[in-house]
């Protein structure tokens, strides 16, 4: 009986990843259609070139030049201003939604909410890419 309670636990995390990554880009789709179609809900800072963007994104995650973040890992929170992105390069405007992520005990990694979402997805998607080469 303990073989099968095993696939199932092991079936049960795969489906619970896919689900993370499900609402993790659902939430991209809804803050790029916010921008979209109502251009003075953006965020100051928070438009960009989304294909530029992930290109850039992905290159920088490949390399390790920015963190594979996981859910959970953040605070968000109104932007006291004086930080820049570290997804787009723009600075993040001052009561504008701003993602803090903790970075291996140095000061921590700033970015704009759409640009965090993005981040967090392409981030995901590496990792399963990872998992599935090995």
């Amino acid at each position: 009986m303990l073989k099968p309670t095993r696939e199932i636990l092991t079936a049960s995390l795969t489906y619970v990843g896919r689900a993370e990554m499900t609402v993790a880009g659902t939430r991209y789709l809804v803050a790029r259609s916010r921008r979209r179609l109502r251009p003075d809900f953006a965020m100051s800072g928070g438009s960009f070139d989304d294909d530029a963007v992930v290109g850039v994104l992905r290159e920088r995650l490949a390399t390790g030049e920015l963190p594979l973040i996981a859910s959970g890992e953040c605070w968000a929170g109104p932007a006291a201003g004086g930080h820049s992105c570290v997804v787009c390069g723009v600075a993040i405007g001052q009561g504008a939604a701003e993602y803090e992520v903790p970075h291996d005990g140095a000061r921590p990694l700033h970015a704009h909410a759409a640009c965090f979402f993005t981040w967090r997805l392409e981030a995901q998607r590496l990792r399963g890419s990872r998992k599935q080469a090995s």
